[in-house]
Order: C-alpha cells, then structure tokens, then sequence
C-alpha cells in the first residue's frame, strides 16, 4: 500500500509491514490535495496523526483522496478534531472514552491505544535514581503538583520537565521507579514509555483502559491516594520483586505495543472499508470552517476564511446552514452584539437534538442578559422537545416567581445538559467566564458566579464530577467553606477531594475545622 503519512507513531510500523510511507508536511499556504500530490501522487491512503497545534491545510473538504486520521490526547482535542473528522473516512482514537463521546457527533471512531516505538526499548542501565518522573508542572495541573510535593516530602524524586525523547528514555532507565500521573483517565503515551525503558512503572489508578491491556502486580503497578506512600517503601525495600514486574511489563510492551503491532491492528481495520460515510460537500466545507476556527481559537492563528465559509453557508440557506449559524451567532453574541446573534442562533435552534437546544439555550441568554427573563424561559420552555426525555427533569422556571430569574435559568440549563450529556469540552481552556456556554459546567459556573449559593455549588460539582474536573473546582469549594455557604456534605465532599488531589494539608485543615463546628454545634 502506497501511504501518505503525517505523524510519529504508525510511520515505523507500516514500513516494517512492507508499505511504501511518504512523509506528507502539513502547511497552511498549500491547499491539502496539491500537498499530496506533491509527495506523494495518487495514494492508497492519507493517513494524518492529529493532536495539539496541528498545521490545517486549507480545502480538505475538497480533497477525493481516503483520509485516515489518528487522534492523539483525544479528549483534549475533542472540541476542534470532531469537526475535522467530518472530512476523513477513517477515524481512530487514542483513549476509549472517545469513541463514545464522539458518537452523538456522527463520527464513528475505532479505539487505537498509543504505542512504544524502536527507540524507547533502551538498553538497561545502572540505576542511579530511585523515582522520576518527567512531564509539565502548570497551573492547570493542580493535582499533579500536589503529587510531587507530597513525594518529594519522603523520596527522593528526579522532576525534569522539556527533555527530548531519548533524554527521557535514558533517564527512565536509569531509574528504579518511573511515575505516571493521570492528567486524564486514560492509557497515555507515558505508560508505554516507561514500560519500554524497562523500570517499574507506577500509575496512577483508573486510567480508562489501562486494565484492558495490562495487569496491576503483573506488568505495572497502580496507585491512589490511600496507598502511593506504602507502596512507595515497598519499592525502596524489595527491589527484586518489582524488578520482575518490570521485566514482565517491558516483555507485555515488546510483544503486543510496538508500532509494527499497532500498525497491523490499523490495516486490519481499514482492511474492511471506510467507517464513515462520505457527507455532502456542502456540510464537508462548513465541517472544514469550523474545525480551522475552533483550532484557531484555542492554538492561536488567523479564522478569518473561516468565519467567511460560514457566512457564505448561511446566506446561501443550504443544508449546513443552521450548523453554520451556531458557530457565527456564537461568535457575535460573545462579542456583544446581540442584535446580529439572534438570527442566526434561532436558525440554529432548528437543529436537532441536543445541538438545536444549546443553539436555542444561548438565543434565550441575549434576552435575559438584556432584561427580559420572560422571553428567555419562553425559548428554553420551547426547545425543550430537542432534549432526551432523560434530560428534561422539571419545568423551567417562571421569571415571576423567582428571586433570582438569572440563576434560576442556569441552574436549569446546567441540570438539563447535564442529563443530556453535554458537560464540557475538556482541552477548551477559556480566559474567563463563558456567558455563552456550550455544556452544563459553564453553567453552573454562570449560576455560582450570579449567587453563591450552596444549590449552585451542587451543580458546580456534579458538572465536575461528570467532567472528571473536580481538580478545578478546589478553590471554588475552599472560597464556598470560608464564607460559610457549604453545607456539611459539601464540606466533607471537598475534605475528600483534597485527600485524592493528594493535598494533605487541605484535607487535614478541613477536617479539623468541621471537627471542630460539630463540637461547637453539640455544645449549645
């Protein structure tokens, strides 16, 4: 098979399974089929490895060519990729979880675990480090930071962020014990790394499909909050029977998750056809606009064309244009014209399903935030039938009989999305507050922000539990405790927390403090 290929991952496998594999450079001042063309005339496939800051060629709607692509930190990516993989008649997934959270979208996908390539099996070396662990210390990575502290308290630990790939290699091997910390639950590129360096790795635990492919004791080894530490001084006491479990992982890697396996799994599954149908060429351009303006938005670079090809879509009134209209109404009301947002978010409300409601929810917020909480649940109130019968617990809340109508309205937007499954975009980090919102977290984000109130703590952390965001939800609940307004369940709720954020010290003030009230409460 002739493959034109962008990527790291199944390039080294497809060659060593006989196929000829022309590197395919992705630009954005070449539309997509006269790049192909260029390398690689008239492939059998086109098979594009995506993540992160990935260069869009622009008129992928157009190309005829069978495209392929592999998603990498798929439900980082979630947001942007799911339009872009409207263009590709394969669509494979790094983590599990994606397959089904891009169903409701109309992408099929196929679950394709990560892999070790030729040069992470370094030869073994003396150990010189006890635990390691390479990786990024952001903001955003709260309980990962809280991990390393409370580790660095009682081993010694090597913490290297921006080393190159064989740097990492060599210093996992030099190591008796590599860490992995779950920034999403899923089977990382990290784990089939450290297991190829041949050094015992310790992971965290729920990583979605980690169970699927290896076994705790046997290949790896996983830990939580309740027992990283002891097994920690297990390590440091009997080097040879975690030894063995290293060995054991490194040969499970060697023999099922190389690139060569990973590439066989691949072409057994294009093997039996395209998985998704070819969309029409009206909806394929409007999927291509969206897909450059969301990457844009969160990975910087111009949408300019972008937002043209969705209101040329919509001036035309084709097919796609209610699509269209979501994502330009989105965009004039988030820049406070709500006069010009509200054509086009009704026409967008005509979509169906879920999609149709969170047009209709944000039409709803350009009357409520101009004062006219009637006319706001009389939307909702009617887009109502576009949600599961599930999602549409209680009535929407009547302006007139409502305190506060703003918050009351998002609470119930927050619990109806929620129900509906639509609960966050999880790598569609925003500068501030989305008055906007596509999903049930922002929401009740809205709703706390309106009033703090204990109600609209409840549903910031149900939105969180859903999301498995509850790590940006600590300061939140700590600000919720210091003013008096969490409840008893909440307080504990957040005691809880902080212990499997791996923040001992939050989690004992905590404690102490509702130890304390409960005597104070006892004694009067």
């Amino acid at each position: 098979m002739r493959i034109a290929y962008s990527g790291m991952f199944l390039g080294e496998g497809l060659r060593g399974l006989g196929h000829e594999v022309v590197p395919l450079p992705l630009r954005q001042d070449s539309a997509f089929d006269e790049l192909v063309a260029a390398t690689c005339p008239a492939p059998d496939l086109v098979l594009l490895e995506l993540w992160g800051k990935a260069a869009l060629p622009p008129r992928m709607h157009e190309s005829r060519c069978r495209i392929a692509a592999y998603c990498i930190d798929t439900p980082l990516n979630e947001f942007w990729m799911r339009h872009l993989l409207a263009l590709c008649d394969d669509v494979f997934v790094d983590q599990r979880a994606s397959v089904a959270s891009l169903a409701p979208y109309g992408i099929a996908a196929s679950w394709l675990p990560l892999c070790a390539l030729e040069d992470d099996f370094v030869p073994q070396r003396p150990k010189e480090h006890f635990l390691t662990f390479v990786g990024r210390t952001t903001v955003h990575r709260g309980k990962r930071q809280n991990l390393l502290r409370l580790l660095q308290k009682h081993f010694p630990l090597v913490v290297k962020e921006r080393v190159t790939r064989r740097e990492m290699q060599e210093l996992f091997a030099r190591s008796q014990v590599v860490l992995n910390e779950n920034l999403f639950s899923g089977l990382t590129l990290r784990v089939f790394q450290a297991l190829a360096s041949g050094s015992v790795l310790l992971t965290e635990a729920g990583g979605d499909g980690v169970d699927a492919h290896f076994t705790n004791g046997e290949h790896l080894v996983t830990f939580d909050a309740e027992n990283v530490l002891d097994i920690l001084a297990d390590m440091q006491r009997d080097r040879d029977h975690y030894e063995a479990i290293a060995r054991r992982g490194r040969e499970r890697c060697r023999e099922v998750h190389t690139s060569r396996a990973r590439a066989g799994e691949f072409l057994a599954r294009i093997a039996k056809g395209p998985g998704n149908p070819r969309r029409s060429d009206a909806r394929r351009r409007i999927a291509a606009a969206n897909a450059g303006y969301f990457h844009a938005l969160r990975h910087g670079g111009l949408y300019n064309d972008a937002v043209r090809t969705l209101a040329e879509a919509v001036e035309a009134g084709d097919a796609g244009a209610p699509e269209a209209a979501h994502t330009l109404g989105s965009i004039r009301a988030r820049r406070g014209d709500a006069d010009a947002a509200r054509p086009l978010l009704a026409l967008a409300a005509g979509l169906p399903g879920t999609e149709g409601f969170v047009a209709a929810a944000k039409l709803a917020l350009t009357f409520l935030y101009a004062g006219d909480a009637a006319e706001a649940a009389r939307i909702v109130r009617a887009a109502l039938p576009l949600l599961p019968e599930a999602a549409c617990a209680g009535a929407v809340p009547d302006p007139a009989r409502e305190t506060r109508p703003g918050q009351a309205l998002f609470l119930f937007l927050a619990g109806a999305l929620l129900g509906a499954g639509r609960v966050f975009d999880l790598g569609f980090l925003k500068p501030g507050l989305e008055r906007y919102p596509d999903g049930a977290f922002e929401y009740a984000r809205l709703a706390w922000e309106e009033a703090r109130t204990d109600r609209a703590l409840d549903m910031v952390i149900a939105c969180a539990v859903a999301s498995g965001t509850e790590a940006e939800i600590m300061d939140t609940l700590k600000a919720a405790i210091a003013a008096g307004i969490a409840t008893d369940r909440q307080i504990l709720y957040a005691a809880e927390l902080a212990r499997r954020l791996y923040d001992v010290d939050t989690a004992r003030a905590i404690t102490v403090a509702f130890r304390r009230s409960m005597a104070l409460r006892a004694r009067r």
